[in-house]
């Protein structure tokens, strides 16, 4: 429920701001300046995967585990002058490290690292250890690739994304 909330402040940012926020700086400690927003200019966004500008979009800023989530953004998203009805984004979500694609192409990702909490920050800006995990290493890296598949015993992780179409429909809608 939480994840579909955020997908719903991230359209409603887009809609009001011709854009998506860029993320916040995941080191930055709970109401420490500039906690929960957007880190860089629209465009070049400085912190990039990092967590959700929490202020900003008016979300709780942890899960149920109490640690922030971790959003990345691709980002021609980010600036008003580069986001077009044409533009693409370059995340994707695989079934597993190295696996088959359940989304290509999307404009921005959602983690929620659950229980286990693995490569998650908490709300002191600490990052939790990074699991041995492949598939939790690979949403804890600071790259365009992300895995989403059913619980095991070593991954936790719960995502959500945002679709292009949605995302433009919605806008234009607006």
């Amino acid at each position: 429920k939480q994840l579909l909330e955020i997908q719903q402040a991230l359209i409603g940012y887009a809609v009001a701001n011709g854009r998506l926020p860029c993320p916040a700086n995941p080191s930055i400690a709970t109401g420490a300046l500039g906690a929960g927003l957007s880190a860089g200019v629209p465009g070049a966004c400085t912190s990039n995967p990092g967590t959700l500008p929490w202020v900003e979009l008016g979300i709780n800023e942890t899960d149920s585990w109490n640690r922030r989530y971790t959003y990345s953004v691709a980002s021609l998203f980010t600036n008003t002058s580069t986001l077009t009805l044409s533009t693409a984004a370059n995340l994707n979500v695989l079934l597993a490290a190295g696996g088959k694609p359940v989304a290509s192409g999307v404009p921005a990702v959602i983690i929620s690292h659950g229980n286990n909490g693995s490569g998650a920050y908490n709300s002191q800006g600490i990052q939790i250890a990074v699991s041995s995990d492949a598939d939790e290493a690979e949403n804890s890296n600071a790259n365009t690739t992300f895995v989403s598949h059913d619980f095991t015993s070593t991954f936790d992780d719960q995502l959500s994304w945002l679709s292009p179409n949605t995302l433009f429909s919605r806008m234009v809608a607006a």
